[in-house]
């Protein structure tokens, strides 16, 4: 007796009921690595800006302001289509000659659109340090 090599019918429908047991696991956890992740993306492009600018005051020894204009930090860092401002920043802030902040210190927090608990602290300490807190989901009381 000759048998023809191959699958039954049988092994192919388990075999892709368990594909679709394992994708439908998988999924939830892959958006959630995307969101976190394009979320990250945006807020380390918000604080490179601003560490980019705190340079420039620090090079050109003169204050620099950076203004925030709606979705964007001084029309370089722009926030990318999937983030969004949890609160509204202030319109601007300054860095002084030595890289400290004019005024006290300040708090920004975006979110991510498709998922509001998705949130990424971003500091910027009145000596001019820049913290990105990806643990937070509110700003710190400042002292």
């Amino acid at each position: 007796m000759n048998r023809a090599q191959g699958f039954t019918l049988i092994e192919l429908i388990v075999t892709i009921s368990v594909i679709v047991i394992l994708t439908t696991i998988v999924t939830p956890s892959m958006v959630k690595l995307i969101r976190k992740q394009q979320l990250a993306s945006d807020a380390r492009a918000i604080v490179e800006s601003l560490i980019g600018y705190r340079s420039e005051a620090i090079l050109l020894r003169k204050n620099y302001q950076v203004s925030f204009n709606g979705q964007s930090i001084h029309h370089l860092a722009q926030l990318g289509k999937h983030t969004e401002w949890d609160s509204i920043p202030i319109q601007t802030i300054t860095f002084n000659m030595f890289g400290a902040l004019v005024e006290s210190s300040q708090c920004f927090v975006i979110q991510h659109k498709s998922d509001t608990s998705y949130k990424a602290v971003i500091v910027v300490n009145k000596n001019g340090a820049i913290d990105y807190d990806r643990s937070r989901s509110s700003c710190p009381e400042f002292s």
